[in-house]
């Protein structure tokens, strides 16, 4: 099966699984700590913009059985939420709710819009944040590439509404990241793609 497909539905079998991908990707030395939340529980441990995404993204979806939640240390520190969906007998990661808290302050949100035809997708909202994250198309394409929308990884199909959003938060603000996990060579791996969303909240911190 792939990295982030499981034949149980046991949590405290697949976390840790999930742990140690999670690991090895950002190259951590030590174990990322996290916390398995079920029902209504997923967000309740958070506030503000990430309490209100968490609930939207994963609350009274029928087919999940739990999310994790990850707090991760490092140059840039971020959170991950990681849905995880029954799939037959087993189960598999769904969606990916990344979040990060950013030094530099903005006056309003900032969000990733999904172009309306053929062209890259741009920010829009806060005029002064959007224009300075628009003008590195460099740093623009990366985050499309990051903010997958729809996967037929497993045999699943799954399609997620588009979310990259930067929103103020106590003199900074917050970048939170919807995602599916990034399928490898030929399909038969997968990748959380945790330590790109870290270069890239420290990128758009850097562009802010």
């Amino acid at each position: 099966m792939g990295n982030l497909s499981f034949s149980s539905q046991m949590a405290d079998i697949i976390a840790p699984l999930i742990e140690d991908r999670l690991r090895r990707e950002i190259g951590a030395s030590s174990p990322v700590p996290y916390v398995v939340e079920r029902g209504d529980g997923p967000g309740a441990a958070v506030g503000g913009a990430l309490a209100r995404v968490v609930h939207a993204v994963f609350g009274g979806r029928a087919e999940q059985l739990f999310v994790i939640a990850f707090d991760v240390a490092g140059l840039k520190p971020f959170q991950l939420h990681a849905g995880v969906d029954k799939q037959g007998l087993g189960a598999r990661v769904g969606v990916l709710l990344y979040s990060a808290a950013l030094a530099k302050p903005i006056a309003g949100e900032a969000e990733l819009e999904v172009p309306l035809t053929v062209g890259r997708a741009k920010f829009a909202g806060d005029a002064a944040a959007a224009g300075r994250l628009n003008a590195r198309v460099d740093l623009l394409k990366r985050v499309a590439k990051f903010s997958r929308t729809n996967s037929d990884a497993g045999g699943v199909s799954r399609i997620i509404p588009r979310l990259f959003r930067i929103v103020p938060q106590d003199g900074g603000a917050l970048l939170l990241a919807l995602t599916l996990g990034r399928p490898g060579c030929l399909g038969f791996s997968e990748s959380l793609d945790a330590r790109e969303f870290a270069d890239l909240a420290a990128a758009i911190e850097a562009v802010l």
